[in-house]
């Protein structure tokens, strides 16, 4: 599996469990910020994986 789609496969499985949040949680994360999150782990782990 490529750098590319292991990548994918987290950030929908972090996507989906975002949309599990409960409304108390959306409340202090609003979705702006998940995103902004999602995609700075995203990009964490690409480098990761470019290094190793």
């Amino acid at each position: 599996m490529s750098c590319e789609s292991v990548l994918l496969v987290l950030v929908a499985a972090i996507f989906r469990k975002s949309l599990r949040l409960t409304h108390e949680s959306r409340k202090n994360f609003p979705s702006g910020k998940i995103t902004n999150m999602i995609t700075t782990d995203a990009n964490a782990l690409q480098v990761w994986f470019l290094v190793t």
